[in-house]
């Protein structure tokens, strides 16, 4: 059997929230991360969510330390996928955005 692994940001909702549920129908050991709450439904067919807010490097960096790639099981995979799907959205024009909402969207974005 085929020990696959994705971790899907943006995983509570949207395109991300359909990925994860998609990849753990096809038999995808799914890890989501997301500032909010995942959907009890993705919870209830085996997602293992991971709260987490991309914009906060500092949080970012504890999360993601030596022993991350352990705890998702990465060394026994057979297939590995990352979906980079979280992103930030100024309603805006550029002009009119400030330094910090600009900067909170090229972290995530």
């Amino acid at each position: 059997m085929t020990h696959r692994i994705a971790l899907v940001t943006g995983c509570s909702r949207g395109v991300g929230a359909a990925l994860s549920g998609e990849l753990l129908r096809r038999g995808w050991r799914v890890h989501g991360i997301s500032r909010s709450d995942a959907p009890a439904e993705l919870l209830e067919e085996g997602l293992v969510h991971h709260p987490l807010d991309l914009g906060d490097l500092e949080a970012v960096h504890r999360r993601f330390d030596s022993s991350f790639a352990s705890d998702l099981g990465l060394a026994a995979a057979d297939q590995i996928a990352l979906v980079n799907n979280a992103g930030i959205l100024a309603m805006a024009p550029t002009q009119a955005l400030d330094l910090m909402e600009m900067d909170a969207a090229f972290r995530v974005n």
